[in-house]
């Protein structure tokens, strides 16, 4: 993927006052997937008292240009949050916009830590530096502002002639405000400056930015904050993830029953399903109906299914279960309780009820129970989605793996009920060399993958 673009990232940085913020900033591009071929910190000692982040630019731009040759220059601020997937998408949207000069987004996330507020403000045809992307051709535009300037995103995008600036409304990076060290532009301890106070929303206990962002991330925002304080948030509603493929009638009778049971299973739930659904021409009413044009990937079809989502808890499960009275409210509770990000809930079918009200552990059809897994929003933004190296056997199997690499732990929750008869109705219709496809043949995928 864009082997004929040479792409660097550049990180201006004081790493002597806010070391941690230059620690996370590395970990962030790590978990990157596009890599970048280089990334230079520009961390030299400071030679005055004065901000010095345009001095820091124009240099780490010379370098990447003229001795690393460059392309393009992702522009990375240490202190801020991206997701990982910022550099694909920033190259993507700048290669399918002509690869202007200077590329990025008219809209920037703002979050200042100590007053837990942010808002999201747009600027009038530019971008923040921390949402900026310049191609090699930046050093053709003479920069008549001086080192100490502390506008470098201001002066550049109204210097530079070839400019596109979009709007993107996802939250692919925010802007931390933390009053840290002095590397930062002119407003760096607040957010508020040419906001209106509508737009400016208070977020008690940081529970939006602990859903934009990811584990480690929001830790380290929630340790560095003045005020932070942990409250109470009641869970009302949880966003189902749900793929069909109904190929007859009774596969319809079987979803139909199935989004019945869920909509009844819970008075204090409220459920927003998501159908992800093989057959263009088949829509079930009271859901949201989604059809997709690529291959069956059961983890792709999720992710795809994921990404209309926006509540705190998202159920990723099978149209072939039954759902308990207070499932929901069961799991969700001792998820809280217990500081747990996912987890499946008991099936009776195939398990003893030891006792016990959680038992930690990964494996599959004992703590893993793939047909239905609850995770915390924070879950997805953490691992990237779920791995598609499998189409469909195996699936739970990849992403306990990579819970397990991201030192996320997964329980099984004895209090809340969900029946799993497995009856592989769908599978069962179909063609030998398709269900060999999707079952055998995955698992000797992913063991030539484990051992690779």
């Amino acid at each position: 993927m864009y082997s004929d673009i040479k792409i660097g990232v550049i990180i201006p940085t004081r790493s002597e006052e806010r070391k941690q913020f230059l620690e996370h900033a590395k970990w962030q591009i790590q978990r990157q997937t596009l890599q970048p071929d280089i990334v230079l910190l520009v961390d030299y000692k400071a030679e005055s008292t004065e901000k010095d982040i345009t001095q820091r630019y124009r240099r780490g731009f010379d370098n990447l240009i003229n001795k690393e040759k460059c392309d393009c220059i992702i522009c990375w601020e240490d202190d801020d949050y991206y997701k990982h997937n910022y550099i694909e998408i920033m190259v993507k949207l700048w290669v399918h916009h002509g690869k202007p000069t200077m590329f990025g987004f008219n809209n920037s996330y703002y979050y200042n830590i100590n007053d837990q507020k942010y808002f999201n403000v747009h600027h009038n045809g530019r971008s923040s530096m921390m949402n900026t992307l310049v191609s090699k051709e930046i050093l053709n535009t003479k920069w008549t502002f001086p080192d100490n300037d502390p506008w470098t995103d201001y002066r550049l995008w109204t210097t530079v002639k070839n400019v596109k600036a979009i709007t993107y409304n996802k939250v692919l990076c925010i802007g931390i405000k933390h009053n840290i060290g002095m590397c930062g532009g002119n407003n760096h301890g607040t957010i508020y400056q040419n906001a209106h106070e509508k737009d400016i929303i208070d977020d008690e206990g940081m529970l939006w930015l602990e859903a934009n962002t990811d584990i480690k991330s929001i830790e380290l925002y929630r340790s560095l904050s003045k005020t932070y304080k942990p409250v109470f948030e009641e869970i009302k509603e949880i966003d189902v993830v749900v793929p069909c493929n109904t190929m007859n009638d009774e596969l319809k009778k079987m979803t139909l029953q199935f989004i019945s049971n869920l909509k009844h299973s819970d008075d204090k739930i409220k459920f927003n399903i998501f159908i992800l659904e093989q057959q263009k021409k088949v829509n079930y009413s009271g859901v949201t109906t989604l059809h997709y044009d690529f291959e069956f990937n059961y983890n792709k079809v999720m992710n795809y299914g994921y990404s209309f989502t926006k509540s705190k808890y998202i159920c990723f499960c099978n149209n072939d279960v039954s759902f308990s009275y207070n499932w929901a409210t069961e799991i969700i509770k001792e998820m809280k309780q217990n500081n747990v990000l996912s987890a499946s809930p008991f099936n009776p079918v195939i398990l003893k009820n030891t006792g016990e009200k959680i038992k930690y552990g990964y494996e599959v059809r004992k703590e893993m129970l793939g047909w239905c897994i609850v995770a915390n929003r924070s879950v997805m933004n953490t691992i990237g989605g779920f791995s598609e190296c499998v189409n469909f056997w195996q699936s739970e199997v990849v992403y306990a793996d990579q819970l397990k690499q991201a030192g996320i732990k997964h329980a099984l929750i004895y209090s809340s009920v969900v029946f799993h008869y497995d009856t592989s109705r769908t599978l069962n219709l179909l063609d030998e060399a398709t269900y060999y496809n999707y079952t055998k043949k995955q698992s000797l995928i992913y063991n030539k993958i484990k051992n690779e």
